[in-house]
């Protein structure tokens, strides 16, 4: 259903004419669309100009009054959101962004996280395996990769791919065959399905509650260039990348190390016939040692637990965990939350962005590094240093580093003469994870 995100007919317009006022009703969530909507404009470029000019209204302020670069002055002009909105709620569509309902909270910690999503459904809760494959697989590698989704939905893991020919629409079908729950990422605007002949299937995975995202405009036509960004976020939404048969230099490839490589993950790669140049990436991958081999869905299944999807007994910690956020968000030290963050910190994932390492059988991540220094930050209006924190946490000062550095992109976080501080969005995303694990428990 449309939300207020979608900016139904009636809002005025934020695209103004050169020199007009946009004066002082426009909301900040509004002009954050707005700039990341802009053509060529990135989540990064944005941010140095909202540090530069104070707010995102007042980045579209000074666009309008000539003081940013030429480029960047004529993508914000064109950009028209009540015709987006338009389109979007024709689609039964939404916007996402980071701190508004809904938003994936596993793609908060991304070295590159997305902006400003479009989606059409909902991002179901619990865990996630991505599925990644060729389009031109073998009859074998389609009907792997629908057995494959088939058993991972019967146990309630929702499979994400992406929604391209081959192994992607196996696995979205065999997904769906089970019953369970799917989510398409695509590489074109939700308005314009690619492949074409996949606008079926895309409504199929809409109704049966999984989602379609994009971070592109609806009526964006597929690029070469979009594929490998949408493929970010295919391996962030998940707790590992299930490779079922792919060429060494492919896309498939690319998710599986990025999976790795940046985020963090789990990689699993299907033992196939070494003769067919189809599969030879995931051999590969088998080979050097960072694919885990597999011969069936239950290899998968279980490496679930190590992954932390933990057994009962283990769920109370993770309760903890989530208390000690809403504690903390209202600005109360509890001995649960030191408590929390040692048993959190016991079960953290390798790498900086520390996403869902722990993740119990009803979706509660246990390992959010992001989240656990929002919580120590909030109540602290002089702010601390990257230091203290570190110690606080028990983590190491680089990683401590690099996660900053993700939430100042995100606009979690600001600079002070203490160290860092909250800001009000920050102050949301904690809200809205804590909501996301209750309604998940």
């Amino acid at each position: 259903m449309p939300t207020e995100d979608s900016f139904p007919e009636g809002v005025p317009s934020l695209g103004g004419s050169e020199g007009e006022s946009l004066g002082s009703g426009v909301d900040e969530r509004r002009a954050w669309i707005t700039m990341l909507s802009a053509r060529g404009l990135s989540l990064t470029e944005a941010h140095k100009l909202i540090r530069m000019h104070g707010s995102p209204a007042a980045v579209l302020q000074a666009s309008a009054a000539g003081a940013l670069t030429p480029e960047q002055q004529a993508a914000i002009k064109d950009v028209d959101l009540e015709r987006e909105a338009a389109e979007l709620i024709r689609l039964g569509a939404r916007h996402l962004t980071p701190w508004c309902g809904g938003y994936p909270v596993s793609l908060i910690g991304l070295p590159d996280p997305p902006g400003l999503l479009r989606i059409r459904g909902d991002i179901p809760n619990g865990p996630a395996v991505a599925i990644v494959g060729t389009r031109r697989c073998s009859r074998q590698g389609e009907q792997a990769a629908a057995f494959f989704a088939r058993s991972l939905a019967h146990a309630g893991v929702t499979v994400v791919s992406g929604g391209a020919r081959g192994v992607d629409a196996a696995a979205h079908r065999g997904a769906l065959e089970a019953g369970g729950l799917t989510i398409a990422v695509m590489g074109s605007g939700l308005a314009n399905c690619y492949p074409p002949e996949h606008a079926s299937l895309f409504g199929q995975i809409v109704e049966a509650g999984g989602a379609l995202l994009s971070e592109y405009a609806p009526d964006q036509r597929p690029r070469p260039g979009f594929f490998p960004r949408r493929n970010r976020i295919i391996s962030g939404l998940s707790i590992g990348v299930l490779v079922i048969e792919a060429p060494p230099r492919s896309g498939a490839m690319g998710t599986a190390r990025i999976a790795v490589e940046s985020h963090g993950r789990e990689c699993w790669a299907l033992l196939a016939d070494p003769t067919r140049r189809s599969a030879r990436g995931a051999l590969e991958a088998i080979r050097d040692g960072w694919a885990r081999p597999v011969l069936d869905p239950a290899d998968v299944l279980a490496d679930l637990p190590r992954l932390g999807l933990l057994a009962d007994e283990q769920r109370r910690t993770d309760t903890e965990f989530t208390d000690q956020i809403a504690s903390r968000s209202a600005g109360e030290e509890t001995q649960t939350h030191r408590a929390a963050s040692g048993a959190v910190e016991g079960r953290r994932c390798a790498g900086p962005s520390h996403q869902t390492t722990g993740i119990t059988g009803t979706g509660i991540p246990t390992c959010r590094l992001d989240l656990r220094l929002l919580a120590a930050l909030v109540g602290h209006g002089q702010g601390q240093s990257t230091q203290s924190l570190a110690a606080g946490l028990q983590v190491e000062l680089s990683d401590v580093m690099a996660t900053l550095t993700n939430l100042q992109l995100l606009g979690a976080i600001e600079p002070t003469g203490a160290g860092w501080r909250t800001t009000p969005a920050g102050v949301a995303w904690l809200g809205n994870a804590r909501a996301q694990f209750e309604a998940s428990r």
